[in-house]
């Protein structure tokens, strides 16, 4: 699962009886720079009274809520990887970043704390959504600056939004495939 607390990380590695979970990897974030105030309503709600058979009936409508790095994540992060680590489990790092130098920054602070794999999350409604993830002037200098950042033997997964149009996914497409 993905978590901001320490107290939600330790939900989803242990049982409530203590014993380890069987999750497969540790989820954190999504961590912003600036501290953001999350929308307001819970994060999940259902309107399967108004979907049709086979639509998805659930929303979040939390937003990209964090204390901030230098607020928060700045001390706590490398001590929620090292839990995760604790576990034998790889720790991953999500990120909302707003602009270039933000996505390099919590970058590099997220592998310095220890994450194997860092997720640039483009895809939330709250970052943008299709706006920065498929905008030229954000994604592009954004991916080329992160990746000067990113140590040897770490990798990046970019977490793209999924209602785009096919020609928006072909072009990003094209563009992550110019790049080892």
């Amino acid at each position: 699962g993905t978590v901001h607390l320490p107290e939600e990380l330790e939900r989803v590695l242990f049982l409530p009886d203590g014993r380890r979970s069987r999750v497969g990897a540790g989820n954190i974030g999504s961590v912003v720079k600036p501290q953001r105030d999350g929308n307001a309503g819970t994060t999940y709600y259902s309107n399967a009274g108004i979907c049709l058979q086979g639509d998805i009936d659930s929303l979040n409508s939390k937003g990209l809520w964090g204390k901030g790095w230098f607020e928060y994540y700045e001390l706590i992060l490398p001590l929620m990887i090292q839990r995760i680590h604790e576990c034998d489990i790889p720790a991953i790092v999500n990120h909302a970043a707003f602009d270039p130098d933000e996505s390099e920054f919590l970058t590099e602070r997220a592998f310095d704390a220890g994450a194997d794999l860092v997720t640039l999350n483009w895809s939330c409604g709250n970052t943008g959504g299709d706006v920065l993830a498929f905008e030229e002037s954000f994604y592009r200098p954004a991916l080329v600056r992160t990746l000067r950042v990113v140590p040897k033997g770490k990798q990046l997964l970019i977490k793209m939004p999924w209602f785009p149009a096919r020609s928006m996914l072909r072009r990003m497409a094209e563009f992550l495939n110019s790049f080892d």
